[in-house]
């Protein structure tokens, strides 16, 4: 296998490394940094409601 490609998880076809979802089935290879950071910040929002609501504090 070639250092540049990954093999995509869905369909198994050889992909750019650099490119972001599968030409073949359009499956998310890979998530920018920022993407999973905003991700966790609104759960923890979410969980924080979730708390408040809970317990009315």
């Amino acid at each position: 296998m070639n250092k540049k490609t990954i093999r995509c998880r869905s369909c198994g076809r050889q992909v750019s490394a650099s490119a972001r979802h599968c030409p073949r089935c359009g499956t998310v290879l890979k998530m920018p940094a920022s993407g999973i950071f905003v991700l966790i910040f609104l759960a923890f929002i979410i969980i924080g409601f979730a708390i408040v609501i809970i317990f009315k504090l």
